[in-house]
């Protein structure tokens, strides 16, 4: 209990302490460690009083330090470790044989089912493994799991039955596929899904909830390091030899090894921390982007609709298991079009999104802003080819796809940033036309041309500058022998970091560069102009302005990881991505034809029976003329009776032949396609959306240069 002493100690408040612990009977005492307060709940209402004695539990609050990466100082200073050296009465450096001079004998890790609850499990055991290595090679396992239900399935009649990983699930859905239906299936998220009653059984029969973690060797110290240490190399060729079917769930039976534990299980949630950073080659989008764009599509996000009202749509609809605001910051991130930002955005951005004064961190409060699908959205991709993706299933939903197919790589278009776990991502952004051009020259087995960085309305310049390395220059001119205008920053250096750079060229200690500095709007964009202190101006001339001026910044290629089928792959080149990228689409088009093909198959048919339907009521073969409906539908096929619906006249039926004369047509048009041809189709479209939009962005920015030279006067900077 809280206050608890023994000695000197004072053991933590948030402890309820085993009534044996640290007694003569310590050794059988157990502590469970639960991820957060509401499990502690659930583990208390399961440990009745005789269990008290031998159970006690611990709530862990807050993010568990990776000691492998932690100073000394750290870790002293770490509460959750101090608090666990004083429950356990542990020892650091310390060589342990058995556990006799510990408060417990063993340790259970009561963490959510889901991945992060395994990441919780899989810090808990580094910490061990780090500090206290001599534990977890006793030979009676020092650690364990506690496992509950992943899935539960229920039914009227019979008794309910529990799964602790998908494997389990799915194996016993293949061995009655004919009566799985009949049974109703609840899924465990996390230990917050477990009632009180549940919480008692679990308890009742703990022997088959948990697992005890085995150490065989130095292979599981190694599988712990490659996952927590410092060496990202073998962590990435770690991630690289995932294999999904070895992972649903790992191993059987009341007993795992670390390294077992590492590779089939700590994997899944290193790969989606990697699926929420790094997008995946086919469609571009990281995980949350995906949820974010499906939701979209499914409510038809085509109207004006506040942010904050969207947002929830998206947590709603997608089983967005972040924060709101989260969520309200990547669909803003989706829709800006500022300079440096997307070349295709596919959210209207209604409102102040934010500009490149600061990155667009300067955008508004969800709930000022409206947003939208754009046009484009669903010309990149297209409705189509909706029935032909896998969807994810949670709660018995249908959710997100696993992955999206655009009509070109969006990935290209908008460029990548993030950082997962062993793997970062930098993509520059490259001109739609290049990379349409490219595609079809892949499709024409053409060598494909080198595509520079690109970005949308910038008008300075980028140019390679070595292997892997291209510069994006500003643009500068002089105004007159001592003022220089700077009129264009180079892609990625924001405004309001430019400002505190010209500040500091301006009290470079007692030498400045610069006198003065005066800003003013020009359109969307900051123009400055700069007063060059007479001692450096030849300098500033001789050595040049975009130097000078540090209007100068490299865009590398050097960083490209892409999600491709659950692996990271490095590309070297854009090229690399397109050649990767088009295969897949041309073979999403054959798809689409099969499916297209059946629909029209179906329709035909339908059609056909329908003409011939009134044909036959024309003739007199069906009599329906003072008879009842039901002594009608006795005479007729089965199925045909929805034909009574019809208004049964000669105009119906000719009405009915124009449209399977239609269909036919279409028929034959769909015959003689290629998924080449399909392909192009789809690409026109696009470039025609394209130079509509060039059209308008010409005319916006237009209008706001002719606005701001009327009302705008230059002012010094603050």
């Amino acid at each position: 209990m809280a206050g608890n002493t023994e000695g000197r100690e004072v053991l933590p408040d948030k402890l309820e302490d085993a009534r044996q612990a640290g007694g003569k009977n310590s050794n059988r005492c157990t502590l469970i460690l639960t991820e957060g307060d509401s499990s502690k709940a659930l583990a208390m209402s399961g440990l009745t009083s005789d269990k008290r004695d031998f159970y006690g539990v611990y709530p862990i609050t807050g993010k568990i330090l990776n000691v492998r990466k932690a100073s000394s100082a750290q870790i002293n200073r770490n509460k959750f470790i101090q608090d666990l050296k004083k429950i356990l009465k542990l020892e650091l450096q310390k060589e342990y044989t058995d556990t006799s001079s510990l408060r417990y004998g063993r340790v259970i890790l009561m963490t959510d089912q889901d991945d992060d609850g395994t990441h919780m499990s899989g810090l808990l055991i580094n910490l061990f493994s780090f500090l206290w290595p001599s534990l977890l090679k006793l030979p009676s396992s020092f650690l364990i799991d506690f496992v509950t239900p992943l899935i539960k399935v229920t039914h009227e009649t019979k008794e309910a039955e529990t799964f602790s990983s998908l494997r389990e699930f799915k194996e016993w859905k293949e061995k009655d596929k004919a009566h799985a239906t009949e049974w109703s299936v609840k899924f465990y998220k996390g230990l917050g899904s477990s009632t009180f009653e549940e919480g008692i059984l679990y308890f009742n029969h703990i022997d088959i909830h948990v697992r005890e973690f085995v150490w065989e060797g130095d292979a599981d110290g190694e599988a712990i390091n490659i996952a927590f240490g410092g060496d990202p190399e073998k962590r990435k060729e770690w991630i690289r030899k995932y294999n999904q079917v070895d992972s649903l769930h790992g191993p059987r039976g009341n007993k795992i090894t670390y390294k077992e534990f590492v590779n089939n299980e700590l994997v899944l949630f290193t790969i989606a921390n990697l699926q929420r950073s790094i997008p995946t080659m086919f469609d571009g989008l990281k995980s949350g982007e995906r949820k974010i764009l499906f939701t979209a599509f499914k409510i038809d996000l085509t109207e004006l609709t506040p942010l904050d009202e969207f947002s929830s749509l998206v947590s709603q609809h997608s089983a967005y298991h972040h924060s709101r605001k989260c969520i309200s910051n990547v669909i803003i991130r989706m829709a800006q079009d500022f300079i440096g930002r997307n070349n295709v955005n596919l959210f209207e951005p209604s409102g102040q999104f934010g500009t490149s004064a600061s990155g667009g961190k300067d955008a508004a409060n969800e709930r000022y802003l409206h947003t939208k699908l754009k046009p484009v959205a669903r010309v990149l991709f297209p409705k189509a080819d909706d029935a032909l993706l896998h969807y994810k299933l949670e709660y018995g939903r249908k959710l997100e796809p696993t992955r999206y197919f655009p009509i070109i790589p969006l990935v290209l278009l908008n460029g990548a940033k993030g950082i997962g776990s062993g793997f970062s991502t930098f993509i520059p952004q490259y001109n739609p036309r290049d990379v349409i051009a490219n595609i079809r020259r892949g499709i024409k087995c053409e060598e494909m041309e080198p595509m520079v960085p690109w970005y949308r309305d910038f008008e300075g310049e980028i140019k390679k500058t070595r292997e892997g390395v291209y510069t994006s220059y500003g643009k500068c001119h002089d105004v007159n022998d001592n003022t220089v205008q700077i009129s264009v920053l180079p892609i990625g250096l924001w405004t309001d970091d430019y400002k505190k750079i010209l500040h500091a060229l301006k009290a470079n200690n007692g030498d400045p560069l610069i006198e003065d500095v005066s800003v003013h709007n020009d359109g969307p964009s900051m123009v400055f102009n700069v007063i060059l202190s007479k001692k450096h101006k030849k300098e500033a001339r001789r050595e040049g302005y975009l130097k000078k001026f540090k209007l100068e910044k490299n865009i590398t290629t050097t960083n490209m990881h892409l999600l491709m089928d659950g692996t990271i792959k490095k590309y070297h080149t854009p090229e690399e991505i397109i050649k990767d990228f088009y295969p897949h689409r041309l073979e999403l088009y054959e798809k689409r034809k099969g499916k297209m093909a059946v629909a029209l198959t179906s329709e035909i048919e339908e059609l056909q029976r329908k003409i011939q339907f009134l044909k036959d009521v024309d003739r007199g073969v069906i009599l329906v003329v003072g008879r009842l409906k039901s002594e009608i539908i006795k005479e007729l096929k089965s199925g045909d009776e929805k034909f009574l619906e019809l208004s049964l006249t000669m105009d119906q039926c000719i009405e009915l032949e124009k449209e399977l004369a239609e269909k036919n047509q279409e028929v034959g048009h769909l015959n003689s396609s290629s998924a080449e041809s399909m392909y192009e189709e789809d690409l026109k479209k696009f470039e025609s959306m394209l130079s509509e939009s060039d059209d308008l962005n010409s005319r916006k920015r237009g209008m706001m240069a002719m606005s701001c030279q009327r009302t705008v006067k230059p002012k010094k900077t603050q």
